[in-house]
């Protein structure tokens, strides 16, 4: 808010208060005026002196309460400025938000269904909402189109089976129990969306046993207390701290750049010195967490993408091109599994070094164009790296020098070659990939454009109604 619009409703206030003091002391002097008539003059000014140190006494004591006030905040300010500062960064981390939006999900569905007094009272709501609620938007869509498709599958073929086989006895039960698992199972490992369906089947049928009621009323209940759950969840996920798959896709998309820009400097490095398989292996193996961490939430948000609630490009765009990247660092860490040869890394190696460090500069810098939705780096850092290295192998082979080397040390520089070739490629493709996601608004560019037209539209309607 402005200083202006803080400073309007003081200007309304002080003579507001300067009027209600001025009404206060009309009041004690028609209250006490035929008092103070008849008290000795002398006594008059010896209680106005009294009266004006009182007054000047409570104008310090209130001074003085007002500057304690001012410091003590000031001190508390400074204080908690750091603890603020803590809260915040981890309500930026999606792992502590999730945590909170699951304890608001269990605490609202228990509280809705004691309101709505359900039957089984919660027993089945709050499970399902805690199951439901996932870490994105577009997972929870997922989940909850799961659960709900497996618990009336599961329902309505339990209900068959105890019409066709009557759990009355210990082993009429156990039938039924086999003839509702079998099934049920067999379909969940065909469509694993269908793994709730032998759990319905099987609940409803212990209780139904146990309680002495129908199963069609029992699965009656379960689907209400199941559809309240679904429902709590989905709305604790659009309200409460919402985790658009699109907006954590990005993030991921950026852990793998970051993961590139760490290990490729080291993979260059492998030509002037051996370096540990294992080392090596624990690098790849750190981009490849990243990556598919960053395809499976690609494929959340496909969920989003059906119920055409994300303004954002595909991730599974970005996923595909992290995976070519991640590729493109697999070739040249086997390219470096051995050191060039003696004569050949002096004039190799600071081309290639040069090539790493651009290149992890171009990822890092790129990763936070992603974040931030920015326009991506210029990629004429690398293509300058690759020219001098590309120029100087084109120049060697004129030499007749390369035709010294092995056959296999030839082979390798030729791999080298078509890898380099291939992450230059890819990266054109990651700066359109940026490009793309910096062009489009998101959430809240999409929450600021609906907001503009509502506005468009109720000027347009006033002037019509004029």
């Amino acid at each position: 808010m402005s200083t202006v619009a803080l400073a309007a409703p003081m200007r309304h206030r002080a003579p507001l208060r300067r009027r209600f003091h001025g009404a206060a002391a009309r009041l004690i002097v028609w209250r006490s005026g035929p008092h103070l008539r008849a008290t000795d003059p002398a006594g008059l000014e010896e209680l106005e002196r009294a009266a004006a140190v009182f007054a000047a006494s409570v104008r310090r004591a209130r001074r003085a309460a007002r500057e304690i006030a001012t410091r003590c905040a000031q001190h508390v300010s400074a204080a908690a400025r750091g603890t603020i500062a803590f809260i915040r960064a981890e309500l930026g981390r999606a792992q502590l938000r999730f945590c909170l939006r699951a304890v608001a999900n269990a605490l609202l569905a228990f509280g809705v269904t004691h309101m709505l007094a359900i039957p089984l009272h919660g027993q089945w709501a709050v499970p399902t909402a805690v199951a439901v609620i996932q870490m994105s938007i577009g997972a929870s869509l997922k989940a909850a189109a799961e659960y709900i498709l497996g618990t009336i599958g599961g329902a309505l073929y339990a209900i068959m089976i105890a019409a066709l086989v009557p759990p009355s006895t210990e082993l009429s039960f156990a039938l039924a129990l086999a003839l509702a698992i079998g099934p049920l199972a067999y379909a969940a490992a065909i469509r694993p969306s269908l793994r709730i369906a032998p759990v319905t089947a099987v609940l409803v049928l212990m209780m139904a046993t146990k309680l002495g009621e129908a199963p069609i009323g029992l699965a009656y209940d379960r689907l209400l207390e199941v559809g309240v759950g679904l429902a709590v969840a989905i709305v604790v996920s659009f309200v409460v701290l919402p985790a658009p798959a699109h907006t954590l896709g990005l993030r991921s998309a950026a852990d793998a750049l970051e993961s590139m820009a760490r290990v490729l400097p080291a993979v260059m490095a492998g030509f002037a010195m051996r370096a540990s398989p294992l080392r090596n292996l624990q690098l790849q193996d750190e981009i490849g967490e990243a990556v598919r961490g960053l395809a499976e939430v690609a494929a959340e948000a496909k969920g989003e993408r059906i119920a055409n609630l994300a303004p954002d490009p595909d991730p599974s765009v970005l996923a595909r091109t992290m995976r070519r990247l991640r590729h493109d660092v697999v070739m040249l860490g086997r390219a470096a599994a051995e050191p060039l040869p003696a004569w050949l890394a002096p004039e190799l190696q600071p081309l290639l070094d040069e090539i790493g460090a651009s290149a992890r500069d171009y990822l890092r810098a790129s990763a936070d164009a992603l974040t931030a939705r920015h326009q991506g780096p210029a990629i004429a850092w690398v293509d300058d790296a690759l020219g001098a290295y590309f120029g100087h192998v084109a120049a060697m082979r004129r030499n007749g020098e390369l035709t010294a080397l092995p056959a296999a040390e030839r082979e390798r520089i030729f791999a080298l070659g078509f890898a380099l070739q291939q992450l230059r490629q890819n990266l054109a493709e990651l700066a359109d990939g940026v490009a793309d996601w910096a062009r489009n608004p998101g959430w809240r560019g999409k929450a600021c454009d609906l907001a503009l037209r509502f506005r468009l539209w109720r000027g347009a309607r006033s002037v019509t109604v004029r």
